[in-house]
């Protein structure tokens, strides 16, 4: 009986270790479909990530920041609640699994950036650790040149902790892909054993550029060649991973961006894609997506607002040894409700408080705490031709970007006035016919003012932004005899303003009472 028990129990033990083997055995990871994908063991749940086959990369990115590094300063977030998302994300786990990427638009239209042309906000962008930027069309604004020179590698003037990644603008005159030092045409960075190629493209928007800040460069929108042929060359180079960073998308979403089909429908002689996953811009839109290619692959797609109030979240989960991708995923992580990196905040202070005269100087007392955008391109036009003796103006309401934060008793500063207006534009007086003012100006979108009647049959003078002199709409109405004042609308806006005691709109559209003439 003693012995029939002892069997009974061997049988009974024998089992069990069968099972509990049975239970630990690897998942099949043989099946890489993203849609549905077989459970896998992730670097969170591993102890050795290195030598572990399958690892997660989480590939993060910022698009349109332009210069909020200051709390509030552009009536969203700002760059320290980016980074404590991005911290979190990072601190996960003890793994170097993360990249950033800034996709463009990061410095234009904070005052911050503009006094320091871009250095301040390249300080921050290297405080949270970011690995490479693009360049957006609001790059263009100072001058392209004004951006390169903080990539030139040139240790006797600013430059900036990260390279700038150009692959589609190349020098007019000789068709040469703009590189220097610090400026190159992709990266290659490693993570956890994982090589990850990074390219970016400008996407259309040239006809969005200043004419005067683009005419020296080709945007060249060739896409699907250039993609082909990087894709090819990052892949040859080793890179498992590789990302497509372009300025440009639709608000619609991921899909309605043909860029995003055409780069999605590069792939090599298996039907691979060469790229892996897309990061847009510059329609300041939230969305994350997933492009199925013809050949069963998903690419993930992320746009992540602007200003600060979002992060972009891409994660491939990647297998060394197959080689492969194993799931993927896009998500975009609000940042309105994050909490703020301390060490950021008291680095974006320090900044400001070295500047903090040219940033706060007052120039009068406002007398309202909200202007209407529409109101304040009023203002921007009656002081236009006033201050020109032009007989008419044309403004575009668009260039009004913020309210300027405005409080009622408090200064208007250069923070505020830059807050409304930030951009470079110069005016321009052209002379034009009645009917040319009445196709080119009065049945346009334009805010115009005038206090004559121009229904005379007669040469009116007409003061106009150089950004609209030079739009697609105005083509057929520039004139050889054109005067470019080079007289910058903001300045003309602070000189004005440094004549009054106080701002009041209103009282100045019923009087026309502009202060500061040009000579």
């Amino acid at each position: 009986m003693k012995k029939l028990v002892k069997l009974l129990l061997l049988i009974i033990v024998g089992l069990a270790i069968t099972g509990c083997k049975k239970n630990n055995l690897p998942p099949d990871i043989n099946k890489t479909e993203t849609k549905t994908p077989t459970p896998i063991k992730t670097p969170s749940q591993t102890n050795n990530p290195i030598e572990n086959s399958v690892v997660d990369i989480d590939i993060l990115s910022i698009n349109d920041l332009h210069g909020s590094i200051i709390p509030n300063d552009k009536n969203g977030t700002d760059i320290s609640n980016v980074s404590y998302e991005i911290n979190a994300i990072r601190n996960k786990d003890n793994y170097d699994n993360t990249i950033v990427i800034a996709n463009g638009d990061m410095f234009q239209e904070t005052a911050i950036a503009d006094v320091t042309k871009g250095m301040a906000v390249c300080e921050i962008l290297g405080d949270i650790n970011i690995d490479c930027m693009g360049i957006g069309n609001h790059e263009f604004d100072w001058g392209l040149d004004k951006i390169f020179r903080l990539f030139d590698g040139n240790s006797k003037n600013d430059e900036a902790p990260f390279p700038l990644i150009n692959s589609n603008i190349l020098k007019k005159d000789t068709r040469e892909l703009i590189l220097d030092e610090n400026i190159k045409e992709y990266v290659i960075l490693e993570r956890m054993g994982i090589k990850i190629g990074v390219f970016s493209y400008i996407g259309e928007l040239a006809s969005s550029i200043d004419y005067e800040k683009v005419k020296d460069y080709w945007l060249d929108n060739s896409f699907l060649e250039y993609t082909n042929r990087l894709g090819k060359l990052l892949r040859n180079k080793g890179c498992d991973i590789i990302v497509c960073n372009i300025h440009g998308g639709d608000s619609q979403g991921a899909s309605y961006y043909d860029v995003n089909n055409i780069i999605a429908s590069c792939v090599d002689e298996n039907g691979r894609p060469y790229v892996d996953a897309i990061i847009n811009g510059h329609t300041h839109t939230a969305y994350s997506s997933i492009l199925r290619t013809s050949t069963g692959y998903d690419i993930p797609v992320v746009q992540a607002s602007s200003n600060g109030r979002a992060l972009g979240n891409i994660n491939i989960t990647y297998d060394k040894e197959k080689k492969s991708t194993v799931r993927v995923s896009s998500n975009v992580v609000e940042t309105n409700t994050s909490r703020q990196d301390k060490n950021i905040l008291n680095n974006v202070e320090a900044i400001k408080t070295k500047y903090y005269d040219l940033l706060y100087t007052p120039y009068c007392l406002s007398s309202y705490t909200s202007i209407d955008r529409y109101d304040f391109a009023s203002y921007i036009a009656i002081l236009m031709a006033s201050a020109t003796g032009c007989d008419i103006s044309a403004f575009s309401t668009s260039s009004i970007r913020g309210s300027g934060l405005l409080e009622e008793g408090k200064p208007i500063t250069y923070t505020n006035i830059y807050n409304i207006f930030p951009f470079e534009n110069s005016i321009i007086i052209v002379n034009l016919t009645r009917e040319e003012l009445k196709d080119a100006v009065i049945n346009s979108n334009y805010t115009r003012w005038s206090d004559i009647d121009y229904n005379e049959d007669r040469i009116y003078k007409l003061a106009i932004s150089s950004y609209n002199y030079y739009s697609n709409w105005f083509k057929n109405y520039r004139k050889d005899d054109a005067i470019e004042t080079k007289v910058m609308i903001r300045d003309l806006i602070i000189n004005d303003l440094s004549l009054r005691d106080t701002f009041n709109p209103y009282d100045i559209f019923l009087r026309n009472d502009i202060l500061y003439k040009i000579n």
